[in-house]
């Protein structure tokens, strides 16, 4: 059985001009989710975005949320679907989801099989 793999490469940007580097996340079947728990100070007037790049097949009933402390952010599923040879860039705002202090950025697969 073969399975879908969906690695995002996620980076949080603080006004483009400083970032913090969170690592690739990779969801397949056998392991549907992670889990990252990050600081941040936020600084008043900032845009902050999460920027990240997504790899992998996305079919029908299938998707991948990103969740930021609690909130839906972004969902990836079959209309914006990403192939193992394509790369789909993306750009989130997520000021008003950011916290000071700790943060949780979740990635949940839904629905990942293989055939």
């Amino acid at each position: 059985m073969r399975k879908y793999l969906i690695i995002l490469a996620l980076i949080l940007f603080l006004n483009s001009s400083f970032g913090y580097y969170l690592g690739y996340i990779e969801v397949t079947e056998s392991n549907p989710a992670k889990t990252i728990t990050f600081n941040m100070d936020k600084v008043e007037n900032y845009t902050y975005k999460l920027s990240f790049v997504h790899y992998g097949n996305i079919k029908g009933g299938m998707q991948v949320n990103i969740y930021l402390n609690g909130n839906l952010v972004y969902t990836i599923d079959d209309s914006n679907d990403a192939s193992p040879t394509y790369r789909k860039n993306a750009t989130i705002n997520i000021t008003n989801y950011l916290r000071n202090g700790e943060n949780v950025l979740k990635v949940e697969g839904v629905n990942l099989i293989g055939n």
